[in-house]
């Protein structure tokens, strides 16, 4: 109970400040320890294990984003890596597809061929055999 009380409060926004976030968190973790303390002991072992890692795991997260969001240095090269990944970056499925098919429209205004699909001079097509 006491490892999911740390947790919820270390990956609780600051913006959860109200009477109710604090009574939810202390009633789940004790609701949860109630539960828990039923069940094989394996169980509850895992689930201190997690909330111990997710904590952590939590920590360090909260304080790699505060640490870029202060070193100049790494807000630079977060901007240049961006636009490098932008210069670098092949065209998606859809942008491949509309240039292919451009290509195909002008070679199809290359070979006389006006591309409206309609047949010029008043051809048509031949009659299906039966």
């Amino acid at each position: 109970g006491v490892a999911m009380v740390i947790q919820m409060r270390i990956a609780a926004p600051p913006t959860t400040s109200g009477a109710q976030a604090k009574i939810f968190q202390i009633v789940v973790p004790l609701m949860i320890f109630i539960f828990f303390n039923r069940f094989a002991s394996g169980l509850s072992l895992y689930y201190l294990m997690y909330n111990v890692l997710t904590a952590a795991q939590q920590k360090w997260i909260n304080h790699q984003i505060e640490v870029e969001k202060t070193d100049p240095k790494r807000i630079a090269a977060a901007k240049a890596k961006a636009q490098a990944k932008k210069k670098n970056a092949k065209p998606g499925f859809f942008a491949r597809m509309q240039q292919r098919a451009e290509e195909a429209q002008r070679q199809q205004r290359a070979n006389g061929r006006g591309g409206s699909g309609k047949r010029s001079g008043g051809q048509r097509r031949p009659a299906k055999r039966r």
